[in-house]
């Protein structure tokens, strides 16, 4: 505020220029400099040869009463209507010149009552200019903050996300120091793995059935991070796996990869031994069976096998 004031202070203090037509500004340099000053002199004129005239009057009269001759009283008593006529042409000089000064009084004062105004328009601009930019320049300092906390907010939730990942690729794969360490670059968000002798380990370096588990590991620790009960949808996930990891896979991660899961499977990829094991963590069963009569597929209740466990039991 106070360098506010100060530079209000400073701007008052320069000369102000009007805002006028040219044509305006012509006419009013005009008008200041030559015509007031004219005007001025010329009442100051008229005035000063009233003041003659009346004094003049005044002496002829004296004279008229001293004059005894006829002659001379008439010379006089023309003299004194003259000079009474002169008088009243000078005071309606005078008082014609009074009325236009007046009205120059007038403009005058309604050219000053304008500069004032565009002065505090001009003030109210400037400040409005002074405060756009300081709000550019706090905008400025803010994307910064806020491109470092976007930075520092990926670099922890990327970490998150590379320990839910490390965890449950540990988790799924039967070679438990397979892999030691996961890192996922922030820029890019490529994957590194790194091995147990401490170098780093190429995905192409796994096995089929490993990096179709570290796919499955990453949407896993995926879901882990988000924090949201997200239904799961897993296609024909044992294709590639030896028996190890299937039993891996529908022990461990069948039954925790979210609230819901659908798991779609073949007839022969969840049978005997996995039916059993996942048997306490189905809710539902559906078989998807081609019906030659409708040329199409329809849906039953019960799951092949373990439909035929639970009628034996």
């Amino acid at each position: 505020m106070a360098e506010r004031r100060s530079g209000v202070e400073r701007a008052a203090a320069q000369p102000i220029e009007l805002a006028l037509e040219p044509e305006a500004s012509v006419m009013l340099a005009a008008l200041m400099k030559e015509m007031l000053p004219e005007a001025r002199l010329s009442v100051a004129e008229l005035v000063r040869r009233a003041a003659s005239a009346r004094s003049a009057v005044e002496d002829g009269e004296r004279t008229l009463a001293a004059a005894p001759s006829g002659g001379d009283l008439e010379k006089l008593a023309f003299d004194r209507d003259e000079l009474q006529l002169a008088v009243a042409r000078l005071e309606s000089d005078g008082a014609a010149a009074t009325e236009a000064l007046a009205a120059l009084d007038r403009e005058l004062m309604q050219v000053r009552e304008r500069e004032a105004r565009l002065a505090e328009a001009e003030a109210m601009e400037r400040f409005r200019a002074e405060d756009a930019d300081r709000v550019l320049a706090h905008s400025a300092r803010v994307r910064g903050t806020l491109l470092r906390f976007r930075e520092a907010v990926i670099a922890r939730h990327v970490r998150r996300i590379e320990g839910f990942v490390l965890e449950s690729f540990q988790r799924l794969v039967r070679k438990g120091d397979l892999v030691t360490a996961l890192h996922i670059d922030q820029q890019s968000f490529a994957l590194e793995l790194v091995g147990g002798d401490g170098g780093r380990l190429a995905p192409a370096q796994l096995s089929a059935g490993e990096r179709q588990l570290l796919a499955i590991s990453i949407l896993w620790g995926l879901a882990k991070a988000s924090g949201r009960p997200l239904p799961t949808v897993i296609d024909t996930p044992l294709g590639r796996l030896d028996s190890r990891h299937r039993a891996r896979l529908v022990e461990r991660y069948f039954p925790a990869a979210s609230h819901q899961v659908l798991l779609l499977s073949t007839d022969e990829e969840i049978a005997g031994e996995y039916l059993e094991m996942l048997a306490p963590s189905v809710g539902r069963s559906y078989s998807l069976e081609f019906d030659e009569a409708v040329a199409g597929t329809v849906i039953r209740e019960g799951y092949l096998e373990r439909q035929e466990l639970l009628d034996v039991a």
